[in-house]
Parts: structure tokens; C-alpha cells; sequence
């Protein structure tokens, strides 16, 4: 999964399994928020009170559904859930990587904030 960071209008482009997607800026940043927490910390479990207090599992079973057409495997979880709340992807840290100077220059001032976080070296 490449977050490649390109707008157009409504929507950010991301690489899945070589095929380009345009995804809608909300799901684009929660997917963000995921890659950036397993970058961090190699595991990536983000409670879902930090990225959508009022409507977390209406927003991920959107993006399940928006990408699954993209996946390998039609059938696999690759967002996990914990049952507590906390979400994560399931795909090794080392299958994400980001276009850290697209995403620092997005509209969305919020992508580059949590690109920030993530260590050079881990891009």
C-alpha cells in the first residue's frame, strides 16, 4: 500500500497491490492514521475515538467495502478490530510507504500532520 497523496477535488490517490485508487479524503485519512500507527510502532492499533468519535465502524465497514475489489484476497480482513474499539491493518509495516512531500503539501493540512510523525527513515 502506497499512499501516494495526490488530490483530486474530494478524494486522495493511494497504490493497492499495483492498481491506482482514488479514495475519499475521510477514508484516505483514517487508512493514514492506520499506516502511520503500524510505521510507529510495527503493530498500528489506533482506537477509533481518534480518528471518528462518532461514527468509527460506518466509516471502516466504508473503506472494507471500497477497497476489497483492489485486495489479493477478496476474502481477507485486512482491517483488524481488537473488539475493544481499536483497529489496525493487518499488512506488515514494510508493504506501506508514503509520498512524505505530496502529503506535506495535500489541501488537507491534517495529512501532513500525521505524516510528521512518522521517522524518515521509516518512509
Amino acid at each position: 500500500m502506497h499512499f501516494d497523496g495526490r488530490a483530486d477535488k474530494r478524494r486522495t490517490y493511494i497504490l493497492l497491490n499495483g492498481k491506482e485508487i482514488s479514495v475519499p479524503n475521510r477514508e484516505f485519512e483514517i487508512l493514514l492514521h492506520f499506516a502511520v500507527q503500524l510505521k510507529k510502532d510495527g503493530e498500528g492499533w489506533v482506537h477509533g475515538e481518534k480518528f471518528a468519535p462518532d461514527s468509527v465502524w460506518q466509516n471502516v465497514s466504508r473503506l472494507r467495502k471500497g477497497l476489497k475489489p483492489y485486495l489479493l484476497d477478496e476474502n481477507s480482513d485486512f482491517i483488524e478490530n481488537n473488539g475493544g474499539g481499536a483497529y489496525r491493518l493487518s499488512i506488515p509495516p514494510g508493504n506501506v510507504t508514503f509520498d512524505s512531500d505530496v502529503l506535506e503539501a495535500h489541501w488537507n493540512r491534517s495529512f501532513a500532520e500525521l505524516v510528521k510523525q512518522i521517522e524518515p527513515a521509516a518512509m
